[in-house]
């Protein structure tokens, strides 16, 4: 059983778990939220370790299953650090928004395009699957990014029919 898990609040990302007599350090996990760790929490009965970061905007999941108490990652979410400026929904039939997974719509057409808002803080083009989070992709990091979307967009309207980009 655990007793202690504990992360330090001068923005390192490290956490750290010990054994129940509070004197052996089992194991450390560092870097694991660059900017700190807002939230650490346990699933009940569970091996799991999920954490948030304050400044990554990321949440992960640890698994504890090894016998030397070190976690393997799971899974992790991403999302970009900054509000985005721009958010588009995509989908193959051009529909308006995403139609019912009933319709044999294949989890990787339901698709949310993002990109960052401040290019100072968040250098980052996003695609998110709602349906699989396996599908998402990160593209164009670096300092001319809102006029890589721009561009990136002018091609897709026109490529796309007008209806896609409704929001």
């Amino acid at each position: 059983s655990i007793w202690d898990l504990t992360n330090r609040s001068d923005n390192d990302d490290a956490i750290s778990k010990q054994n129940e007599d509070r004197r052996v350090l089992l194991c450390k996990l560092d870097t694991v939220h660059p900017g700190g760790i807002s939230r650490l929490d346990y699933l009940p009965n569970e091996p799991l370790l999920l954490s948030t970061g304050t400044a990554s905007n990321s949440i992960q999941m640890h698994l504890f299953d090894n016998p030397n108490h070190t976690p393997s990652l799971l899974r992790s979410r991403a999302g970009h650090t900054a509000p985005p400026k721009y958010i588009r929904y995509l989908h193959p039939n051009n529909s308006f928004l995403l139609s019912n997974m009933m319709d044999g719509t294949d989890a990787s057409s339901c698709q949310i395009l993002s990109a960052a808002g401040n290019p100072n803080t968040d250098t980052s083009m996003r695609v998110f699957s709602i349906a699989r989070s396996i599908l998402d992709k990160e593209y164009l990091q670096g300092k001319r990014l809102l006029q890589h979307v721009k561009q990136f967009f002018m091609y897709l309207l026109l490529l796309l029919p007008k209806n896609i980009f409704k929001v």
